[in-house]
């Protein structure tokens, strides 16, 4: 009853009729009416999280628009006749809107949706987000509208709209985000189709196929030359500023990487200067291999990549179907090691050459954290060139050689971590309180750990929190925290060093420069010498060389011109705010 209220008022919000809303589902194929057709929709966060207990969202809503006046006309007479006397324009009728929730798939970041409905024409009316938990619930709606356009369902057809962006221009985190509305908050608009989805629909569900007529594609409806070169320009420029959280530490290629959403690589050179490329594809990126003569990157949808250099040129490779995401790769003693995920299970593989056929040595059963809602998997390579997993409580370690089997229970039961190279790891242990509990560090591949004892506020220091402590080059361990209690005099959130066996004893550590405001998230596969590296709270990423007297700038978020374009868009349809 809950999740119909939110919904009945997110419909009023949307259209300010009534309406008559309904569940697009095809988890039955069979089962679909003869005269619908299919849609299938990606969509793109470009941004962390929508909010807390609001990772993603539940459901996309498409709203009929072909029959409308018809619609209107028939409650216009029902009124009339029934005696009513007010205007045309004060009559309420019925809309008719769809509903279609995400496919439970292997994706990462991004999110699928696909659904039938009958023939006609629609547009994309909302992005909806509900939850409950029987003590609480909240709800979460961006309306779309015509920013994204027009598009047609026929009979037995796949309409397949590719990816749509949904792009905050201002921090979902503020109280008033989601509070208000109006075109400085977000925009969604709509972008290519560098995402096979049809390939993933048939994947998916497999009798699709007895419904659809071959060699048919629909897309999006054409509009006018000037409202379709907005959109693309929204769409690269949602592109070019992807967030980007998945660091990687580099030994051959370069010094490190960051992946993420809509196929952006962001890379240090031997030199440590910047670079970004864009992959050619809309998912996120999530694993990096540095081969003698490649390297390698992979991510959802099944999406592999292989070049000479980071600079490119980048051609993909096929090995897992659509419904798997490459988590990890890494180059063993005698193998390479891939880990995929899918809607239920995890896949280790190994392969000789990138090229060659995968073979699959392992599954496990994904499982969530119940600290904090995350996939409880880590994997790395031991020093001994051996594949690593820590899978809650338990360790799964494979032989380097024989590939063997041996299932241990885990020293620490961590909820994040990363491999810092030559046996060194740092991660973070789980909580009763907030599922965070302390950073801790081994320089034995995980046999032992070493609690880094810190100080930090309750409240207000979240990011640095969940952020993991790095090493530097001479062997110190680095982290963040405050040299005094809240209201205890300075409340400074520092840069704090200690060595590794100084951990514990905050006395000894020694407190440096303090972090930028809305950068604590310290990237820890990418420090290298002395330069540490944060991400910001919108992507944007910085670094120091000088353990925080200094910053540099690597990359902002361009939201002035997202946003220049996006009211650019709306003067054009009309829609101005």
């Amino acid at each position: 009853m809950k999740f119909l209220l939110a919904a009945f008022s997110a419909l009023l919000l949307l259209s300010g009729c009534a309406s008559s809303i309904y569940q697009a589902d095809i988890s039955a194929i069979e089962k679909v009416p003869a005269d619908h057709g299919f849609v299938a929709v990606s969509v793109v966060n470009n941004v962390e999280i929508l909010a807390p207990l609001h990772p993603n969202w539940n459901q996309v809503w498409m709203v009929r628009i072909d029959n409308r006046d018809a619609k209107k006309a028939e409650a216009i007479a029902k009124a009339r006749a029934k005696g009513v006397k007010r205007p045309d324009d004060e009559i309420d009728y019925d809309l008719d809107i769809y509903t279609l929730s995400p496919i439970a798939a292997g994706a990462i970041s991004s999110q699928s949706f696909l659904g039938s409905m009958p023939a006609g024409e629609y547009r994309i009316g909302l992005l909806y987000s509900f939850y409950s938990d029987g003590n609480m619930s909240s709800s979460l709606s961006m309306q779309v509208g015509l920013s994204t356009g027009t598009f047609t369902v026929a009979t037995n057809t796949l309409t397949e709209l590719g990816s749509i962006v949904f792009q905050p221009l201002l921090t979902v985190s503020s109280p008033s985000f989601w509070t208000t509305s109006g075109a400085q908050n977000a925009y969604v608009t709509r972008g290519g189709k560098l995402t096979d989805l049809r390939r993933f629909a048939l994947e998916s569900y497999p009798k699709l196929a007895t419904r659809l007529i071959d060699d048919v594609q629909i897309g999006w409806d054409s509009d006018d030359a000037k409202t379709e070169q907005l959109r693309a320009d929204l769409y690269q420029l949602s592109r070019a500023n992807a967030f980007s959280n998945i660091p990687h530490r580099l030994t051959r290629y370069g010094k490190g990487a960051v992946t993420g959403r809509f196929g952006l690589l962001h890379y240090l050179d031997s030199d440590a200067n910047w670079h970004t490329e864009s992959l050619p594809t809309d998912g996120q990126l999530a694993a990096l291999l540095e081969m003698p003569n490649e390297v390698i990157v992979g991510g959802e949808f099944g999406a592999l990549f292989a070049a000479p250099s980071l600079a490119g040129p980048w051609q993909p490779i096929e090995a897992v179907n659509t419904r798997e995401s490459i988590v990890w790769l890494a180059a063993g003693k005698t193998t390479n090691y891939a880990l995929t995920q899918s809607a239920e299970t995890f896949y280790l593989y190994r392969f000789d050459d990138i090229r060659s056929t995968w073979r699959r040595m392992h599954s496990l059963e994904r499982k969530k954290s119940i600290w904090t809602g995350d996939d409880e998997i880590l994997p790395f390579l031991t020093s001994d060139g051996g594949a690593r997993i820590l899978v809650g409580n338990k360790v799964h370690s494979f032989h380097p050689d024989t590939h063997a089997l041996t299932i241990t229970p885990a020293v620490e039961e961590l909820i994040k971590f990363a491999a810092l190279g030559q046996g060194s790891l740092v991660g973070l242990q789980t909580s009763l309180w907030d599922g965070i509990g302390d950073q801790v560090v081994s320089i034995d591949d995980g046999a032992s750990w070493r609690v880094f004892k810190r100080r930090l506020n309750i409240i207000g220091d979240n990011k640095a929190d969940a952020s993991l402590p790095t090493r530097l080059a001479d062997g110190r361990f680095v982290t963040l925290g405050r040299r005094d209690a809240a209201g205890a005099g300075d409340d400074a959130l520092y840069i704090v060093t200690a060595a590794a066996e100084q951990l514990t004893n905050r006395e000894k550590h020694q407190y440096h420069g303090v972090t930028q405001t809305s950068c604590e998230t310290l990237l820890a596969p990418l420090t290298h010498d002395n330069t540490l590296y944060f991400l910001c709270d919108q992507g944007g990423i910085i670094r120091t060389a000088d353990l925080g007297q200094n910053y540099e700038t690597l990359t902002t978020i361009d939201t002035a011109s997202m946003q220049l374009r996006f009211l650019e868009l709306l003067l054009l349809l009309g829609l101005e705010q």
